[in-house]
Parts: structure tokens; C-alpha cells; sequence
């Protein structure tokens, strides 16, 4: 329980997650800090007041340093970098299989012992937008929805790759959770492949979907497409 724990330290403490890197590999970050408080009596409270046992609070923190934000954006930045670059080999793919969870050998195979396929590129680019969630949900920079926003870009990558997903998350999951509490984002990654991978499906319906650029041709119709005041005027 909290108050075992806070028992063992015997004041308000806070413990920091490692983050291994991956643009200097070798060197462990800092990620996030998981914090017990005792609650306490606020300022001005009745006389007696201390004596009530308000709890504990258990929340997450994340250091807002220049160090950190620096060592945090050459992850993303790498992360980002290698997923363009991944995206760009899938997009040159002459045929480029539509799906995203191929069988890349439909007959029996009679060798018993078959080599592995080489990771399909889609595999890859999936990867890729993992670890880019994983550093950015570890960073944590916004006060409030960073990891709402992990979720949203997450999905976009995806989709812009051709893959949508048939099924929502896992049951008792929390892909933030999983990537906070992972050292790195490959054990990050093998948490959460075997149901997110499974999940994948080719985005087929995006073929419908009209062109941004012919919607929305300049920045400011960009900007009112995403003001809901004005979205709502006549």
C-alpha cells in the first residue's frame, strides 16, 4: 500500500524512472519521477486539524530542465528522423502490400527449420511510431493531455503509413503506463506488440477521404478549420 511504502522511507520521496537512449546509446536519461506525499493540513485549517489522517497522494512529475528538454528533444528528433526515413522506403515500395500484417509464405513450408523473413517494412514503420510515442510520453512536456496527444500522434503516423487498427486497446492497459515504467523503448515495444500488432488493418478508407491540400489550401483555412468559434459562425 502507499502507507507501507511511505513507512519505508518515513518521509514525503520521490523515485525517477531510467530512460535509455537512443540517439547516445549507452547513456541512461532521466524520466519520470514518481512521487508519494504525505497530505497535510492546508494553511489556515482549524486548530486541530493536524491531527486528521488526510493520506497520501502518488502522482507522476516530470523535471522541466534545459538539460532535459535538450536530451529529450535529440530523442525525439532521432526517433522522428528514423521514422521519415523508414516511411520513405515503405512509400517508394514498388507493390507495397496493402496489408499490414502480411503472410509472407501462405503454403506449408516443407523445411522444418525455415529461416525468419526479414522484418516486414510495415513491422518496421509500426516500430518506429512506438518509440516515438514512448520518448515523447516519457518526456511529458505539457502540464496537462501529453500523453492525449502521444495517443493523437501515434495514431496519425499510423494512418498516414496506411494502417488503422480493428480493435481499441487491450483491456487494463495504459501504453503510457507501459512506456513510463519501461527502461527503454524496445521493452516498451515487446510489451505492447503482441495486441497492438495484432490489432493493425489496412486503412482502406482513407481512399475516400478528400485531399487536405485541396480542402484546405492555405494556412489560414488550417487555422479556421481548427477554431471551433469560427467553425460555428455562418
Amino acid at each position: 500500500t502507499l502507507e507501507d511504502a511511505y513507512g519505508v522511507v518515513g518521509q514525503d520521496f520521490w523515485v525517477v524512472t531510467p530512460c535509455a537512449s537512443t540517439a547516445r546509446p549507452g547513456e541512461v536519461l532521466e524520466g519520470t519521477r514518481l512521487t508519494l506525499v504525505r497530505k497535510r493540513p492546508e494553511v489556515g485549517a482549524p486548530a486541530g486539524a493536524g491531527t486528521l489522517d488526510l493520506g497520501y497522494e502518488f502522482t507522476i512529475r516530470t523535471a522541466s530542465t534545459p538539460e532535459r528538454w535538450a536530451d529529450m528533444a535529440a530523442e525525439m528528433d532521432a526517433a522522428f528522423d528514423a521514422l521519415l526515413t523508414l516511411a520513405a522506403q515503405l512509400e517508394s515500395e514498388p507493390s507495397a502490400n496493402p496489408n499490414p500484417n502480411p503472410n509472407p509464405n501462405p503454403q506449408p513450408n516443407p523445411n522444418p527449420n525455415p529461416q525468419p523473413y526479414p522484418d516486414d517494412l510495415r513491422d518496421d514503420v509500426t516500430r518506429a511510431a512506438l518509440r516515438l510515442f514512448f520518448y515523447w510520453v516519457c518526456f511529458a512536456p505539457l502540464t496537462r493531455g501529453s500523453a492525449a496527444v502521444g495517443y493523437a500522434v501515434l495514431r496519425g503516423v499510423l494512418l498516414a503509413v496506411g494502417i488503422d487498427f480493428t480493435e481499441a486497446m487491450a483491456e487494463n492497459v495504459q501504453m503510457d503506463w507501459d512506456a513510463i515504467l519501461s527502461p527503454n523503448p524496445e521493452a516498451f515495444i515487446a510489451a505492447v506488440e503482441p495486441w497492438f500488432f495484432a490489432a493493425r488493418a489496412p486503412a482502406e478508407w482513407l481512399d475516400g477521404v478528400p485531399s487536405v491540400a485541396e480542402t484546405l489550401p492555405t494556412l489560414r483555412d488550417r487555422v479556421e478549420a481548427l477554431n471551433l468559434y469560427l467553425a460555428a459562425q455562418p
